[in-house]
């Protein structure tokens, strides 16, 4: 909303002189000498731009946090796995020795 307000005021200079685009080449100097349109507009690309970077850094941050995440899940599940093999094998283990040596 904040860009889109911005890219509203840098064109209200134009809007307000009331010309069209074939009479704003004519006008140019006149309009350059009061609030530029062009460095307004230019002022603002580089506000979206810093704007537009920062909302990409954000994104791939959240990425790289969600994938971290994702990866230490799939990590835990396969030692959680593997943690009840072993604790299968070590019963079943434990039940053979014991049927052996006929311990209750």
């Amino acid at each position: 909303h904040q860009m889109r307000a911005r890219t509203l005021k840098a064109r209200q200079p134009f809007t307000d002189t009331g010309l069209d685009s074939d009479a704003m080449e004519g006008a140019g100097d006149q309009i350059i000498g009061q609030d530029d349109p062009l460095q307004l507009a230019t002022r603002d690309r580089h506000v979206e731009k810093e704007d537009l970077a920062s909302f990409v850094a954000k994104k791939r941050e959240m990425f790289l946090v969600q994938y971290s995440l994702g990866v230490k899940r799939d990590e835990m599940r396969k030692l959680e796995e593997i943690a009840r093999q072993r604790s299968r094998s070590w019963r079943r283990l434990n039940s053979s020795w014991r049927k052996m040596h006929d311990v209750r």
